[in-house]
C-alpha cells in the first residue's frame, strides 16, 4: 500500500520547511537556528519531520476510520442488521492504509532514534553505552544502528 502522498509531503516539494542558510530550518513550526544543523542533528530533524506527517496522516486515517465504522455499526444495528453481518463488512482498504501509515510511522521513529543517537555522540561526546541507556535500547542495538546495520 503506497502512503506516500498521506506522510510524504514534506518530500515532494509543497513545503520544504527549509529557509535561507542564514535563518535556518522550520520543523513543526519550530525554527531552529542554523548554528545548531550540524549533518547529525539535520538527520535527527529529518526523522522528528518524517515523524510528524506520519502523525497527522495516522490521526486523519484513525478518526475518519472510527467516526465511519461507529456510523455505519450504529446505522446498521438500527436497521436491524444481525451483528454477526455486520463484523464481516469492515473496510479492508482503510485497514491496509492504516497499516501502512503505522509501518511509516515506524519507520519514522526508527530514523528519529538513529538521528538522536548520532547527535548525542557525534557532537554532544556521549559515549555509545551512556547514549544506549539514554535511549532504553541494549548496548549492542546502539552499535548496529550507529555503523548503519539496523
Amino acid at each position: 500500500m503506497d502512503v506516500t502522498p498521506l506522510v510524504h509531503g514534506y518530500r515532494s516539494g509543497v513545503s520544504t520547511n527549509r529557509t535561507p542558510e542564514d535563518e535556518g530550518r522550520d520543523v513543526a513550526g519550530v525554527r531552529v537556528p542554523r548554528e545548531r544543523l550540524t549533518p547529525a542533528v539535520e538527520r535527527y530533524l529529518d526523522g522528528l519531520e518524517r515523524l510528524e506527517f506520519a502523525r497527522v496522516a495516522v490521526a486523519g486515517v484513525v478518526g475518519q476510520n472510527l467516526h465511519d465504522g461507529l456510523v455505519g455499526a450504529i446505522e446498521a444495528v438500527a436497521a436491524g442488521v444481525p451483528i454477526s453481518e455486520l463484523l464481516p463488512r469492515i473496510d479492508l482498504e482503510r485497514r491496509k492504509v492504516l497499516i501502512a501509515i503505522l509501518t511509516e510511522m515506524s519507520a519514522a521513529l526508527a530514523e528519529a532514534r538513529v538521528g538522536a543517537l548520532r547527535v548525542l555522540v557525534d557532537d554532544e561526546g556521549t559515549t555509545l553505552t551512556e547514549a544506549a541507556r539514554m535511549l532504553g535500547i541494549p548496548r549492542q542495538v546502539a552499535s548496529r544502528l550507529y555503523h548503519g546495520r539496523e
